[in-house]
């Protein structure tokens, strides 16, 4: 009602004389941080390459295995058998010379079958290695060409993953740094203006008192029916 308007305006001269309404420059200042966080640099796993296993080679273990034993041993002249080959009755009536040499004969055929059954036997057991040693080999080349294309394909797509992740990386980078220095570049503009009418003000030049004024109206308390505007 009007008396409130009344007293709220003898009021106004000692509610203003209890606040200091001196402008603050500097709180006027933005002083502000850049608050966007800094793009973080990629991070790409390395490449899952695989192992190729080791070259087999003739001289592995695995392909000198000692050959199998024959069944029997060899036959020595001394072996009763061939005694045997002669009868009991005809060693009776033959001379010893002739009975050596009927021993020795059947003695010979006997050690040179089992000389060649021996031979074969090495022989099959050699060529058997040779084709284990082959087979191991020509497997090792074809596993070898198969993880060498596996490693290079993966090798090239870390290398995509990692140029596309460095290309977006730069681009949010520029558009940080794009942002960053605009940001204060804005700062510095308004505070230089602030700077700048601080000095005008304390020039005593009219617009800045001016301006001033408005300030300090605009800050203080007064009743809602008085302007804080003025002309």
């Amino acid at each position: 009602n009007a008396r409130a308007e009344l007293e709220a305006l003898n009021n106004i001269l000692s509610f203003t004389l209890d606040i200091n309404d001196e402008i603050n420059w500097e709180a006027l200042k933005d002083t502000t941080s850049f608050t966007l966080e800094k793009p973080i640099a990629p991070k790409i796993e390395e490449p899952q390459t695989k192992e190729i296993p080791p070259k087999p080679h003739r001289t592995d273990e695995k392909y000198n295995i000692a050959p199998p034993n024959m069944p029997s041993e060899r036959p020595m002249i001394s072996d009763k058998i061939f005694k045997q080959k002669i009868g009991f009755i005809r060693s009776i009536f033959m001379k010893k010379a002739k009975k050596e040499e009927i021993i020795k004969e059947h003695f010979e055929a006997a050690k040179n079958k089992w000389d060649e059954e021996y031979k074969q036997l090495i022989e099959k057991h050699k060529e058997a290695q040779e084709t284990s040693f082959t087979k191991d080999l020509l497997a090792w080349e074809e596993k070898k060409k198969t993880i060498e294309k596996y490693n290079a394909e993966q090798i090239k797509t870390t290398e995509e993953k990692i140029r596309t992740a460095n290309n977006n990386h730069a681009e949010l980078m520029k558009t940080y740094t794009e942002e960053k220095e605009q940001f204060y570049s804005q700062q510095n503009e308004t505070n230089s203006a602030i700077d700048a009418q601080k000095h005008s003000y304390m020039a005593c030049e009219p617009e800045a008192i001016i301006d001033y004024c408005d300030m300090v109206l605009a800050n203080s308390i007064y009743p809602d029916f008085i302007s804080r505007s003025w002309d």
